[in-house]
């Protein structure tokens, strides 16, 4: 099948390029204690940074790590048998883009905590740019309907406008964390 043909014309390239993912995504989780921290520091109830940091913990195993180790496990032996090869493929690509809603309500914490916080440490257009993360990705919801198409799971709304979005936004996390970080007052200290 085309799958099993594309896995094996590009393992070389799908095991190189998930080795950078899996070395990025150790910096995930540091920068988002950072993000948690951040919340901590806001004028909201501390179950902002806990539920932040439960949506992901919740979100990023089905939506991420095990897709990635599917993919990879592929790509590691493409001489299995074509239909596990298939289904391998089919359930990374849809547990990836299709399992977004624990990151729809990360983002939605996030945006409540910017929005209600009256210590504005972080800008109020990051959590505009959060709600479009959220549309972003319930506009992924349809990849279990459609298999060609926009609102495919390789579509240019579900993958690429989502992907766009998602780079934009990680780029301005990164940024304005670094700000909050570096304005924070040696002696601020944080209530429970």
């Amino acid at each position: 099948p085309t799958v099993v043909r594309w896995v094996n014309d590009h393992d070389l390239g799908i095991l190189a390029g998930f080795g950078v993912v899996f070395l990025i995504a150790g910096m995930c989780g540091p920068m988002n204690a950072l993000l948690a921290y951040s919340m901590r520091r806001m004028s909201v109830s501390p179950v902002f940074a806990y539920a932040y940091i439960a949506s992901l913990v919740v979100g990023g195993i089905p939506g991420c790590l095990l897709p990635a180790f599917a993919f990879v496990a592929g790509a590691l032996r493409p001489d299995r048998d074509p239909q596990i090869m298939v289904m391998l493929y089919d359930w990374c690509l849809l547990s990836y883009v299709g399992s977004l809603g624990c990151f729809c309500t990360q983002n939605m914490v996030l945006a409540l905590a910017i929005f209600l916080d009256k210590n504005d440490i972080l800008p109020k257009w990051l959590a505009y740019m959060s709600i479009w993360m959220i549309v972003t990705e319930l506009l992924a919801g349809p990849v279990f309907v459609f298999h060609s198409g926009p609102l495919a799971w390789n579509g240019s709304i579900s993958f690429w406008m989502g992907t766009a979005v998602f780079v934009l936004w990680e780029i301005c996390i990164i940024r304005l964390l670094y700000s909050a970080i570096k304005k924070q007052p040696s002696d601020e200290q944080i209530q429970d």
